[in-house]
């Protein structure tokens, strides 16, 4: 089964038609074989992502003028850590690693 780690504004519905929704998150199918889980809640607005080249996950928030780092520390596929990694820039958008920058 292929596992499909998601990280949106607010909670992610368990997508699987068998599993309940979660309250304002519209339901949606996937293809057989994939999962859809949490990797990370409670996060707020994303525009978005970039891995660095440590696994550490890069997520723009052009609405709070920020760059938020997440990290995964036991491999689990959840990121337990979140902390402001750029702040203050207004509509922060895009991100681009070069040479491990």
């Amino acid at each position: 089964m292929i596992s499909v780690r998601l990280i949106a504004a607010g909670v992610i519905s368990m997508a699987c038609l068998a599993e309940a929704a979660v309250p304002g998150v519209p339901n949606f199918t996937v293809r057989p074989g994939y999962k859809v889980t949490v990797a990370a809640k409670d996060f707020g607005q994303a525009r978005f992502m970039e891995f660095g080249d440590d696994g550490t996950l890069y997520v723009s928030q052009p609405q709070q003028a920020s760059v938020t780092a997440l990290q995964d520390k036991d491999g689990d596929g959840v990121y337990e850590t979140k902390t402001k990694f750029l702040t203050g820039f207004k509509d922060c958008h895009g991100m681009v690693f070069d040479n491990g920058w």
